[in-house]
């Protein structure tokens, strides 16, 4: 399933589906509604998209849906102002400067830094771009550092699940 999702051009962070037969539409539904995995599935909040496909041969229906939580298409760019909006929002007294060549450099190291010599960097991969991490902010120490940097990088791995990576890097 995450191989046709991927193929299809869907962006996302998790994937379910349910297949199931039977004589008529009301039946199939009743089947999943009285599953307890099929009804996670259709009731899961966190699933925001869904596709659904019906075949009749002779008297069976066959039927599946696919639900996904999909993850929107973000520059580079785009990745880095968010996580510094969140960071600004957060520690007002940090001066945040996104996508600094520093910055991307570093995030697409495993570890080190590129450019000046700071006083703590974090990296993180997540398929949620509009949050930092709780296990990232508890790092961050109100108070003790006056700027960061913020840099976005291409995700490591071969997952089907889309990802953001980032740095921060702290003075």
């Amino acid at each position: 399933m995450q191989d046709r999702a991927k193929q299809a051009g869907a962006r996302f962070s998790l994937v379910a589906e349910n297949v199931a037969q039977g004589p008529t539409a009301e039946g199939i539904h009743q089947q999943w509604m009285h599953s307890p995995p099929h009804r996670a599935n259709l009731l899961d909040p966190q699933l925001n998209a869904i596709g659904i496909a019906v075949v009749q041969s002779g008297n069976t229906l066959f039927a599946v849906e696919d639900f996904a939580t999909t993850v929107p298409a973000a520059s580079l760019r785009e990745q880095e102002r968010q996580v510094a909006s969140e960071l600004i929002a957060r520690y007002a007294e940090l001066n945040v400067d996104a996508g600094s060549a520093d910055a991307r450099k570093t995030c697409e190291l495993d570890r080190g830094y590129a450019g000046e010599r700071p006083t703590l960097v974090l990296h993180y991969e997540s398929s949620d771009i509009t949050r930092i991490p709780d296990e990232i902010l508890q790092k961050i120490t109100p108070g003790k550092y006056h700027s960061a940097l913020v840099g976005a990088c291409r995700a490591t791995g071969n997952s089907d699940f889309a990802r953001f990576r980032v740095a921060i890097v702290l003075f």
